[in-house]
């Protein structure tokens, strides 16, 4: 059995990252001083990538900077098959809880 992880991480272990443009903040990680170098955010768990394009526009370098519980061990790393199967629980417990609080509104 996989150990249990941050659902915004399944969900970005199982269906990829949810990207947006950040830009980063003093003292961090901005890059290689050649290129220009994208800075992208994960908005659903955090992992942020750094992507630098070169004056060819070939992607040069690609860094990602995961927060720091979301890497595993390599044992530990769950299959694409767990992690769909767990992502699928998140999903069935969001959507009763969702009915609960519609219907506890309903009877008031």
């Amino acid at each position: 059995m996989p150990k249990p992880m941050k659902p915004e991480y399944r969900a970005c272990r199982t269906t990829r990252h949810w990207m947006e443009t950040f830009i980063p903040g003093p003292g961090e990680y901005r890059g290689p001083d050649w290129g220009h170098t994208i800075a992208l955010l994960c908005v659903r768990c955090g992992m942020q990538r750094f992507v630098t394009i070169d004056s060819l526009g070939n992607i040069s370098t690609s860094r990602y900077i995961a927060p720091p519980d979301y890497k595993l061990p390599a044992d530990e790393v769950p299959t694409n098959g767990e992690l769909r199967i767990a992502l699928l629980r998140d999903q069935r417990k969001t959507e009763r809880e969702g009915a609960r609080r519609r219907n506890g509104k309903r009877a008031s």
